[in-house]
């Protein structure tokens, strides 16, 4: 067999006629260059170094001899996780292109992050997870590429602002993932630019965002999951709007701030979450008690025809309340139980 190196396959010594003493096989010399799994065909050695889970250890199988040397950069699956700086830049620049999924984890500078995805985005991965810490936080943009070849991106940068393209639409994606707790962008501004976004998740800081109104009007989308965080700031969220006809799935999550409404069209909703933290409503005799969130449940929703702007029938609605005690407040409750025991 013609193997990539130009060499042929050593065939192994026949077994022994049934009876007779088996043949003895040869040792192995030093001097030879070839092993074993060196002479399994490059898809098989492709699959070894795929199951090494990690791109870094992938490439150290490059000292091993000549037929393993940048074999790795054939690689369609890729996890990058903890590389430095020029290490990392330098094995991007060595992966062939369309990669199947690229996942990228580590700490960066507001620059450096900018540059990787620039990268990340020449390699054309259909999937692509970012999670990134900063290393120096200095309040700069994070430029998001267009990624034109990916269905699904999950991206998490801490505490970093991120910018769309100018121009251009997200013409694959369907599965959108944005976090980090500082997230500025407005939904309002990049739905438009997915016209096949089915899976939503975002996590917003409105200190950030700077709007009091948030709004998402979407053809395609079935599954949406926000987080808002408020501040004590003058940016208080006023009102949420949804327009979502294909919309099943939907959760909200409210952090701080004050109570807003929510105006909800959906008609093929099927599964209905709110949940608002409260952890400044005291509640009971003396405020002894703090009421932390308020949660409201709604699922397995009937096919029963409804008007524009309203929720479908359900069948099963809860409402959930967690009561904690204020730690305050029941300490002064205790030490006058105390006072009334010694009396």
């Amino acid at each position: 067999m013609q193997l990539r190196s130009g060499r042929r396959r050593v065939t192994p010594p026949a077994p022994a006629p049934r009876g007779g003493m088996p043949q003895a096989r040869p040792r192995r010399s030093h001097a030879d260059p070839e092993d074993w799994l060196s002479g399994l065909p490059d898809e098989l050695r492709l699959e070894v170094l795929a199951r090494l889970g990690c791109a870094r250890e992938a490439a150290r199988t490059s000292v091993l001899s000549s037929r393993w040397r940048g074999l790795w950069t054939e690689l369609r699956d890729l996890n990058f996780d903890g590389a430095n700086h020029n290490s990392l830049d330098a094995a991007l620049a060595m992966v062939c292109p369309e990669l199947d999924r690229l996942r990228l984890r580590g700490r960066r500078a507001a620059a450096r992050i900018s540059l990787l995805l620039r990268a990340a985005d020449l390699l054309a991965p259909a999937e692509l997870q970012v999670w990134l810490e900063y290393d120096c936080y200095d309040c700069s943009l994070i430029e998001m590429p267009l990624f034109k070849r990916a269905t699904s991106i999950d991206l998490f940068i801490g505490r970093y602002n991120i910018r769309l393209p100018p121009a251009g639409d997200f013409d694959k994606l369907e599965q959108l993932a944005l976090a980090g707790g500082y997230c500025s962008v407005n939904p309002s501004d990049f739905l438009p630019r997915c016209p096949r976004l089915r899976k939503l998740e975002m996590m917003h800081s409105l200190n950030y965002l700077k709007v009091n109104t948030l709004a998402v009007d979407s053809k395609s989308l079935e599954e949406l999951r926000w987080e808002i965080r408020q501040t004590q700031t003058h940016w208080q969220l006023e009102a949420v709007h949804i327009v979502a006809p294909e919309l099943r799935k939907f959760t909200l999550t409210a952090f701080e701030g004050s109570p807003f409404p929510v105006s909800l069209s959906a008609p093929k909703l099927e599964e209905f979450c709110i949940l608002f933290n409260c952890t400044h409503s005291r509640i009971g005799p003396g405020e002894t008690w703090l009421l932390t969130n308020l949660q409201l449940e709604m699922a397995k929703g009937s096919s029963s025809k409804h008007g524009q702007g309203q929720l479908p029938r359900f069948h099963e609605c809860v409402l959930s309340l967690c009561i904690g005690a204020h730690k305050v407040r029941c300490i002064y409750l205790l030490r006058g139980l105390q006072t009334v025991t010694s009396i």
